[in-house]
């Protein structure tokens, strides 16, 4: 009764916690209930059978003379204390050692003929992104002709158990037949050709180009926020932003050349942010500045004309303003 109300707060759960443990607490709750009526019920209608006649009590001899020694041998140890404390410190010793070393060799290994993997990109991917480089490992990983089948699981499972993102990929991998391989590897040998397939560097070429497209969509979207661009007509573009309460400086939100550039220039003409065109000033910022740092003191003095231009409607010190 003890240990089968011990289990009742886990029917209380919901939600994902009752999905992980309402089969144990009703496989636990049942088999506990069965076992308690056999104890009430089978077990006292089995010992009436067995013992309503009463009959000789049987005496096993090897016990009795067991029992015997093992009284006599009381009776020698009892007022020997230290003796005791000694075979039984002998005793602990040697449970301890084969603890540590016996046990492991007695339990089978379990092979089940198939592997499991879990892969991490780059936090933030898309969920189009992630399911390219699902589609990207299923391709390698059947390239090895050891490989039956593969299925690959993008961000959380099915149950809401785990909390992956779509940045967590999980595959599971289903082998031949051990005795049909003609490479004759070994399942270790194969894990780690894998693992050096997956360090292809064709795939770390792709998983840092994606991480690249991550950061400068974020920067390029980031340059919506801006107070002002700093650009050289084409080549230069520098998003900035400047507001009193929030910081101290002008704040670098996004910077970038040619293509880049002309994206982070028409983000700011789409959210009507003020282009000042300059050429030197826009070059030397992007060779000094970093994304999501403040610049440099050095150009406090020429940013902060072009700021008190915008703020006082006054003439740029620049070649034009759009």
């Amino acid at each position: 009764m003890t240990c089968g109300g011990a289990y009742l707060p886990l029917f209380a759960f919901q939600r994902v916690e009752y999905k992980l443990f309402s089969p144990m607490a009703f496989a636990l709750g049942f088999s506990l209930f069965g076992a308690l009526l056999v104890a009430l019920t089978l077990i006292p209608g089995l010992a009436y059978v067995a013992y309503r006649k009463p009959r000789r009590v049987f005496h096993n001899r090897w016990l009795e003379r067991g029992r015997e020694r093992y009284r006599g041998a009381l009776r020698r140890l009892v007022p020997r204390t230290a003796l005791a404390l000694t075979v039984a410190a002998g005793v602990f010793v040697v449970i301890l050692a084969l603890g540590f070393t016996a046990g492991r060799d007695f339990l089978p290994y379990l092979d089940e003929g198939s592997l499991w993997c879990q892969v991490s990109l780059p936090q933030g991917i898309s969920l189009d992104k992630a399911r390219d480089m699902a589609d990207e490992l299923r391709r390698a990983t059947l390239e090895f002709p050891e490989v039956a089948h593969t299925v690959t699981q993008t961000g959380r499972n099915d149950d809401g158990t785990d909390n992956f993102t779509p940045s967590h990929i999980e595959y599971a991998i289903t082998l031949h037949p051990y005795s049909t391989w003609k490479s004759g590897m070994t399942k270790q040998e194969l894990k780690d050709e894998h693992k050096q397939a997956e360090g292809d560097p064709v795939i770390k070429a792709r998983l840092r180009s994606l991480a690249r497209d991550r950061s400068r969509r974020r920067m390029i979207a980031a340059a919506s926020r801006a107070s002002l661009v700093i650009a050289n007509p084409t080549h230069y573009a520098i998003a900035l932003r400047y507001q009193r309460n929030e910081n101290a400086a002008p704040l670098v939100l996004a910077k970038g050349m040619d293509a880049i550039a002309l994206k982070i220039r028409a983000v700011a003409e789409e959210n009507r942010i003020p282009v000042i065109e300059n050429k030197a000033l826009a070059r030397a910022l992007y060779e000094a500045v970093q994304v999501d740092q403040v610049i440099p003191s050095e150009f406090f003095r020429p940013v902060a004309e072009i700021i008190y231009f915008l703020q006082s409607k006054k003439s740029p010190p620049a070649d034009n303003v759009q």
